[in-house]
């Protein structure tokens, strides 16, 4: 193969068979560069996340302080502007010499991230081997990036680009009670000092993202999460936050609470309960509307003598009135309300024909 020197000065650039920066895919057994990184901070920890690299037989990540972006690779271009300067010199380079033999990538090098740009050597390069790396020392953001390596230890570049903020943050909010009730989940929590600036409650259903539901302040101690639907398995946590400059600190989880929000909970019980004995004949029964968005309606028990009280209407009854042909002296009414899933409250206080 015929190489080509481009020559300026004391300087040499080898073009054609040459190649500027770090070895990349399709090299023989380099893994690819990770493209979806993803860091977050949480506490003590920053939690990452990204598609594995085909290939790759661990991971190394780099700290660079503050936020950093990449750079156009000097080499590239200080060839490509020596190369256009009037007065560059070409020359044939013989077959006989061998072309200089690329170095093997090096991590604490200039190595770049997708799309080509060049990062500064890594100051700080640390193996990861699970999902998470304890919070480096600091205040302020750090940016990072991973190399996926091959068995040999190389590696063709940096993965995209992540911001985690550094700094102190206050413990996870303990969270105590986290209960269905007809209202909604009602959750009650105790914050541990130093405090925070808000506490963040979050909320997860199977197979749906995490949602945050809410950020009251740091001496709140209880919320109402109206909006859970009826019939489903709810996952709550807590966590505590602070900003600092432009970044949010956010803590590590709370103990995470499940609650099952099927509905059990019958209507309010009927208040006023009055039986009057009709002109013609039997009882008639009225009483004060139940107010409930699920109400089905009613049902009238009656009973004799201090007996077993026996349901009167087949189905539940839309209005809060009631005849009864077939009554007899001495006998006692109560109404209870249901609601569409046949959950049924107490029944009232008794009432007798006048």
């Amino acid at each position: 193969m015929n190489r080509v020197w481009v020559a300026f000065g004391a300087a040499l650039w080898l073009t054609g068979c040459a190649q500027v920066g770090p070895v990349q895919p399709p090299s023989p057994g380099l893994p690819s560069p990770v493209t979806n990184l993803t860091a977050t901070r949480l506490g003590p920890q920053i939690e990452f996340s990204f598609t594995p690299a085909p290939g790759a037989a661990g991971y190394e990540v780099c700290f660079w302080p503050g936020r950093v972006a990449g750079t156009a690779p000097a080499a590239a271009a200080t060839a490509a502007t020596a190369a256009s300067r009037p007065g560059a010199v070409v020359a044939a380079v013989p077959d006989d010499v061998p072309p200089p033999p690329p170095a093997p990538p090096d991590p604490r090098g200039v190595m770049s991230v997708p799309g080509g740009a060049a990062m500064p050597a890594c100051p700080q390069l640390t193996p990861l081997t699970g999902q998470s790396l304890p919070t480096p020392p600091g205040s302020g953001p750090v940016t990072l990036a991973v190399a996926a390596m091959n068995a040999q230890g190389l590696t063709a570049g940096w993965s995209n680009l992540a911001v985690v903020p550094l700094g102190a943050v206050a413990p996870p909010p303990k969270l105590l009670e986290a209960v269905a009730t007809p209202d909604g989940v009602g959750l009650r929590w105790s914050t541990p000092p130093p405090p925070s600036e808000v506490v963040e409650i979050f909320r997860q259903s199977a197979g749906q993202a995490p949602q945050l539901l809410a950020s009251p302040p740091a001496d709140a101690d209880a919320y109402l999460d109206s909006n859970a639907a009826t019939g489903k398995q709810f996952t709550y946590w807590l966590r505590s936050a602070r900003h600092l400059d432009a970044e949010l600190l956010e803590s590590a989880d709370s103990a995470h609470r499940e609650v099952d929000t099927t509905d059990v909970f019958p209507p309010p019980v009927p208040q006023a309960l009055q039986a009057v004995a009709a002109p013609g004949g039997g009882v008639d029964l009225s009483w004060n509307t139940v107010e409930a968005l699920d109400l089905a309606g009613y049902n009238v028990y009656r009973r004799a003598a201090e007996g077993e009280w026996h349901k009167l209407n087949p189905a539940p009854l839309p209005t809060p009135v009631f005849h009864d042909s077939a009554s007899a002296a001495g006998v006692e009414y109560a109404v209870t309300s249901v609601d569409t899933l046949g959950n049924e409250s107490a029944r009232s206080q008794p009432a007798s024909a006048h």
